[in-house]
């Protein structure tokens, strides 16, 4: 992510709960504190911490092809760019793309994970980003299937 982060200690407990949370955000409170064994009050705070420590944070996950975003695919911005924050901060706006990756290897530049509607709306989403940095080699890799996908095991 570019700035160091302190890791944070979680002992068995933090861990369990993490799972818990993981398998359903929606889990009550007191079901949470009967299955890590703690009183409501001391479960509450270690949420509390975690989500201080930024170790714990909520999103929604939605299915991208129910809403008309069938096509996953990684793009590949070439190491050529030049005005790299630039272009970043104006891919950011755009809603296809829904994460943006710095690589640090011999062919180094961005790599895009974006949900398209269909093979035109990719093939246009690759001219776009073309047009915005003519010298980028960009290049599109589209997944057929995901095997796995699961969030960072706990």
């Amino acid at each position: 992510m570019g700035r160091e982060m302190k890791e944070v200690k979680l002992d068995n407990k933090d861990r369990k709960l993490l799972k818990l949370l993981a398998e359903n955000a929606e889990t009550p409170l007191n079901q949470l504190a009967r299955e890590i064994g703690l009183s409501r009050s001391a479960t509450w705070k270690r949420i509390r911490r975690m989500k201080k420590n930024k170790v714990l944070s909520y999103t929604i996950s939605v299915n991208p092809a129910l809403l008309g975003r069938e096509i996953l695919a990684f793009v590949l911005v070439g190491s050529t760019v030049r005005k790299e924050k630039e272009l970043v901060e104006t891919l950011s706006k755009w809603p296809e793309i829904c994460e943006i990756h710095e690589l640090s290897s011999e062919g180094s530049g961005l790599l895009l994970k974006v949900r398209t509607r269909d093979h035109q709306s990719l093939a246009r989403l690759k001219d776009r980003i073309a047009e915005k940095v003519p010298e980028a080699c960009v290049r599109i890799l589209e997944v057929t299937r995901t095997r796995k996908e699961t969030p960072l095991p706990i």
